[in-house]
């Protein structure tokens, strides 16, 4: 069914790669009318900014400055929504003009699925109504996080932008384990998605957090408590904050090679 979010209003998504079609994909599987969800094919930047509202820029990182040099001349009263991670608002004002408005959202891949997490974090320009707005158009794509500060987007990128790639090991891992066990690759893959998602439909069910699940199936003596706690006395949760601190540096390394 078609939504009247967007009344006469157009979108355009620069980039094609694979955040920009799954955010075009979540907003025309979220009712969107398909002709107010316009996407570039690199050669047709400033023709869509001209056509749009609200202009996504959904490029790599290093390329948004060029793009938004390109379409500068175009924007004037627009809604500008960066979801390239890194940017700040600081390099966006500097090529656009310290009044433009302005929205970055840290947006994940399962905004296809009108399943996503986005950060929300827009500069003062964007007036309460206009927020209003754009918070009702991104809320078909999922969960919106609002950042009280601009630094909240790099967590944000680490959690929901990393996320579903952090999740997607640990349920290869589990199928993995299925395999070596002698199940077949089909068989171990639907079993480790079946598992998880399970697993999460019993937490919302019973309003439960993960350690408190864990300590209910994890019996004293158990099998499962053998496990759990092996990769306890392991470190692996020590491992794992690791790992994602080296996505922080990696964030703070990408800001600086941007400056």
């Amino acid at each position: 069914m078609d939504k009247d979010i967007l009344g006469n209003k157009k979108i355009a998504i620069i980039g094609n790669g694979h955040i920009g079609q799954a955010i075009a994909m979540g907003f025309i599987t979220g009712g969107l009318k398909q002709l107010q969800v316009l996407i570039s094919n690199k050669s047709n930047n400033i023709e869509l900014t001209k056509k749009a509202d609200y202009i996504f820029i959904a490029v790599k990182p290093f390329i948004v400055k060029s793009v938004l040099k390109e379409i500068k001349p175009f924007i004037r009263k627009k809604i500008v929504l960066s979801v390239a991670a890194g940017v700040t608002m600081e390099i966006i004002e500097k090529i656009l003009g310290k009044k433009q408005k302005i929205i970055r959202l840290m947006p994940n891949i399962p905004v296809s699925e009108n399943k996503g997490v986005i950060g929300f974090f827009a500069n003062k320009y964007i007036s309460s109504s206009e927020k209003n707005e754009v918070e009702s158009l991104i809320s078909i794509l999922g969960k919106i996080i609002f950042c009280k500060k601009e630094k909240d987007t790099d967590s944000l990128t680490i959690l929901a932008g990393c996320g579903p790639a952090i999740s997607a090991y640990f349920i290869d891992l589990l199928s993995n384990f299925a395999v070596q066990q002698g199940f077949s690759q089909g068989e171990s893959m639907n079993m480790a998605l079946k598992i998880f998602e399970g697993t999460i439909d019993h937490l919302k069910r019973h309003n439960l957090i993960a350690s408190e699940l864990i300590k209910s199936v994890a019996t004293k003596g158990g099998i499962t408590e053998t496990i759990v706690g092996s990769l306890y006395s392991d470190r692996v949760d020590v491992l794992f904050m690791k790992a994602m601190e080296k996505g922080n540096l990696k964030i703070s390394d990408l800001k600086n090679k941007l400056k």
